[in-house]
């Protein structure tokens, strides 16, 4: 983990005062990235902020659901009642899993994933139109079985309803 790290969350205001917002960036996507975006919404909204790792950022792919466990626990000791999140794309994963574990109070879904293989089709339909048209829709199904199944996720969890 390259932006999530416990030390970090110590060093946050108190939570008593000021809510949490907590971003879930997108695939591909470098957390430190949203570093300003970070400061900007931190300032006009009152709240902490945190920037979670992006589901590429980490050894292992699990399509950014690999920290939750340690931010459920943060969230939980340090009693925050008013938390927002900001998803973005397969950011939604990570998102809505963490809606099911605590009372958010606003979640915001910017372009998100709802169906794996799905969106690994577009992507690879408009970034490589030849190479996907020679593959084919049935081979690329088969990579997001592979990669679904190597993740260790549970299909219902990638499935935005």
């Amino acid at each position: 983990m390259r932006f999530l790290n416990t030390n970090l969350l110590d060093n946050l205001p108190n939570s008593q005062n000021s809510g949490l917002l907590i971003i879930f960036p997108g695939y591909g996507v470098d957390s430190l990235i949203y570093t300003m975006q970070a400061r900007w919404l931190s300032h006009v909204t009152g709240k902490n902020v945190i920037v979670m790792p992006a589901s590429n950022q980490y050894e292992k792919f699990r399509f950014g659901l690999n920290s939750l466990d340690v931010l459920v626990n943060y969230v939980n000791k340090e009693n925050y009642t008013d938390i927002s999140l900001i998803s973005y794309s397969m950011g939604a994963i990570a998102g809505v899993e963490l809606a099911s574990k605590l009372n958010i109070s606003k979640h915001i879904l910017y372009a998100p994933m709802t169906n794996f293989e799905a969106a690994l089709n577009t992507i690879a339909n408009l970034a490589h139109p030849i190479y996907s048209k020679l593959l084919g829709d049935d081979y690329l199904n088969e990579v997001a079985a592979k990669i679904i199944e190597k993740s260790e996720v549970p299909l219902t969890k990638l499935n935005i309803k």
